[in-house]
């Protein structure tokens, strides 16, 4: 085993007892603490010009439990005339079952809030879009007919490095995320829509029991295909923004 493949391994075991960590965390967090959370959250975003500003928005959809709801952000950003895309995994509609599909997701538009409120919820309680819909739908990576503004994305911890001020995030392990936004990127720069070096505006919401300090003794760890964001809001009702974009990829192991 070389080098390279044993910081692999072992950043994966970081990971995974990390996610196993959080896991317990989170489960002892109270329904009602996560929606005093969300609606904390929710009062931060919407004073802050990355969101009004923004008129293109991919939000999650959030599960039932043990995450920042996000309900009330997509009814506002209706209300604000806003055009709304949130997650779809290909081949795992209304996911009943597991699976070993490659990790795919798009992003595809709400067509309106009549719309979202009609989605039907898998068995972790996430809206989820019907595949007979897609041709009426606008795709992110399919039929983008302009960038996106702002992606608001999900995740299991965060943590500002201490070096290099971006927000470490670490997703559940499926790499949906990183997938989704190596290939926006590729059609970004293949498309000539933007420069060499592409802005993805990446903010993360999170509960406070979510936030890690970095004197906490636990690392969020980062390889070199994960994503950096640009921000954070807090369940406490604080908001963190990154000195400069990082334009994403861990700036550890360089800018690419």
């Amino acid at each position: 085993m070389n080098l390279d493949t044993s910081k692999m391994v072992a950043l994966n075991i970081c990971k995974h007892e990390l996610r196993s960590l959080m896991k317990q965390k989170l489960a002892t967090v109270s329904s009602d603490s996560i929606t005093e959370q969300s609606e904390c959250i929710f009062k931060s975003i919407s004073k802050i010009n990355q969101y009004q500003n923004a008129q293109r928005i991919c939000v999650y959809l959030s599960m039932a439990t043990g995450e920042v709801q996000t309900d009330a952000i997509i009814r506002d950003a209706f209300n604000r005339g806003k055009q709304v895309f949130v997650p779809y995994i290909p081949n795992v509609s209304m996911r009943k079952a597991p699976t070993t599909l490659s990790p795919r997701m798009e992003m595809v538009e709400l067509l309106s809030l009549v719309d979202y409120e009609s989605l039907e919820r898998d068995k972790w309680g996430i809206p989820c879009i019907d595949p007979k819909s897609l041709d009426q739908r606008e795709s992110i990576l399919r039929n983008p007919r302009k960038v996106l503004d702002l992606i608001i994305v999900p995740g299991v911890a965060f943590q500002i490095d201490p070096i290099t001020k971006f927000v470490r995030r670490l997703g559940r392990g499926k790499g949906y995320y990183d997938s989704f936004l190596q290939e926006y990127k590729a059609n970004l720069l293949s498309n000539h829509r933007v420069s060499s070096h592409p802005s993805i505006p990446l903010y993360g919401l999170t509960l406070k029991e979510q936030y890690l300090l970095h004197d906490s003794g636990i690392e969020v760890p980062i390889e070199k295909h994960d994503y950096n964001l640009d921000g954070i809001l807090i369940g406490d009702g604080r908001f963190y923004q990154a000195p400069n974009p990082p334009n994403q990829h861990n700036t550890e192991v360089g800018r690419d």
